[in-house]
């Protein structure tokens, strides 16, 4: 019978795990600013002003986070 060979230390992949957590936080920032794209978007668009649209737009964002 044949050996298995050995894993490799999770130690020499710690590059892998840095790579990922940047990318992650890349896409994290990448969503919120889109959320506040659109919370812009539609404070402009609202018909009772921009100040209360933006407002009503950022009270939604946080009940849904």
């Amino acid at each position: 019978m044949t050996k298995s060979p050995k894993r490799e230390p999770t130690e020499k992949h710690a590059y892998l795990r840095d790579r990922v957590d940047g990318w992650s936080a890349g896409l994290e920032l990448a969503l919120y600013l889109g959320a506040a794209g659109v919370a812009l978007l539609v404070a402009t668009y609202s018909p009772a002003g921009f100040w209360h649209g933006l407002l009503e737009a950022v009270k939604q964002l946080l009940n849904r986070v």
